[in-house]
């Protein structure tokens, strides 16, 4: 199933609603240039496929770690707002989740 942000629900969450929270809260850590916080929320086994890969796709945490470890990493001037989130169940343990970051500086 698909999930797309609610425009208000009162007192219900769903575990699409965490799956945001959780991707909300890896975005701040990287805003933040917060490695502590980005573990705490990022397997360590994750992987990803970023602009800077070429397409390949990257396991484990080292390839981020090199960005959180450069001294301008850190700007909390500015905003991060996500667009589009589609999060897709996989199991009761498992989602995918993809979306638009849009920031501003």
């Amino acid at each position: 199933r698909s999930w797309k942000p609610p425009a208000a629900r009162a007192f219900s969450t769903t575990p699409e609603d965490v799956i945001c929270s959780r991707v909300s809260a890896v975005l701040a850590s990287i805003t933040e240039g917060n490695w502590e916080a980005y573990t705490d929320v990022v397997a360590a086994d994750a992987t990803c496929i970023e602009p800077e890969t070429s397409g390949q796709i990257v396991q484990g945490l080292e390839f981020h770690k090199h960005y959180f470890d450069l001294e301008d990493t850190k700007d909390l001037s500015k905003t991060t707002t996500l667009c589009d989130v589609r999060i897709r169940m996989l199991g009761e343990n498992a989602a995918i989740a993809v979306y638009n970051r849009v920031q501003q500086a």
